[in-house]
């Protein structure tokens, strides 16, 4: 019998016998430290993310269910690793369910990062009034490769299953050269692209410039540096360095929700999604 066929018994007495008394007893002592730590991060995570809900002054339930109506009419690809359960889904798409749920309803939206168009097609059903616009790498650019896990052309199929609504405008460029387009203000803006310098620097000038008031920002992936400030200059941080740039300058500050909200994440690859309601 295999160690993984045996009760919890017999693989303690197997353990006893491999490793000794005093290593069994430590073994058992960290499980159970482990075991704690994951039901203090189940609880923390589950409500890291309260606040929001409670200053729209909505339910999250509300949200919850206005979320999976809308994901239930968007595909989902093989390519969709994040989107595919509501417990690995990254918080702003509930967020952005909220704002609805609020009575928000924005007039042009922009998102930096279009990747394969999943947030795309949920705000583009979300806010059918809305006019979106996204902002997709083209295949030719140097750094196409680095961000997509499908070819030009496999994007390009995807865009037409997904993003052929007519409220949607797909724009391939460079977001380093969106000043080249005459674009309006925008009441939502999702800024997904690249999460480094320079181009996390040059992507939140330009949406913070075009955020009307009344409007909201969100920033993903942000990664919060320890506070022995070892890794202070590493580029993971980027993204978060200029949040925090902007946030001691400007009236309206930024807030982090919780990325993704299960305890694994939360303890061992936490990130948050930064955002700014420009109210003034």
């Amino acid at each position: 019998m295999s160690n993984f066929e045996k009760g919890p018994v017999q693989k303690i007495l197997w353990r006893l016998k491999k490793d000794g008394f005093l290593k069994t007893v430590q073994y058992l002592l960290n499980r159970s430290s482990i075991r704690n730590e994951q039901i203090l991060a189940e609880k923390e995570a589950s409500s890291w993310n309260d606040h929001f809900f409670e200053a729209l002054g909505i339910e999250r339930t509300a949200a919850e269910e206005l979320l999976q109506e809308t994901r239930n009419k968007i595909p989902v690809l093989d390519e969709d690793v994040h989107v595919k359960s509501q417990k690995q889904q990254s918080t702003h798409l509930l967020a952005f369910a909220a704002l609805k749920v609020a009575g928000f309803s924005p007039e042009n939206i922009l998102e930096i990062g279009t990747y394969l168009g999943f947030t795309t097609s949920l705000l583009s059903h979300l806010f059918p009034e809305a006019r979106i616009y996204t902002v997709a790498l083209p295949s030719d650019d140097p750094v196409f490769d680095d961000y997509h896990i499908l070819d030009g052309q496999g994007v390009d199929n995807v865009f037409e299953q997904r993003l052929g609504r007519p409220n949607i405008t797909v724009i391939k460029k460079n977001s380093g050269f969106l000043w080249e387009e005459e674009l309006p203000g925008f009441d939502l803006i999702w800024l997904d692209g690249g999460h480094q310098y320079p181009v996390v620097a040059w992507d939140h000038f330009y949406s913070l410039s075009k955020l009307r008031s009344g409007g909201w920002l969100f920033s993903d992936d942000i990664v919060m540096p320890g506070s022995d400030g070892k890794s202070k200059n590493n580029p993971r941080f980027d993204a978060y360095h200029t949040v925090e740039y902007y946030s001691k300058r400007l009236q309206n500050k930024f807030e982090y929700l919780l990325k993704r909200e299960d305890a694994a994440t939360f303890m061992y690859a936490k990130k948050f999604v930064a955002y700014v309601h420009k109210n003034n």
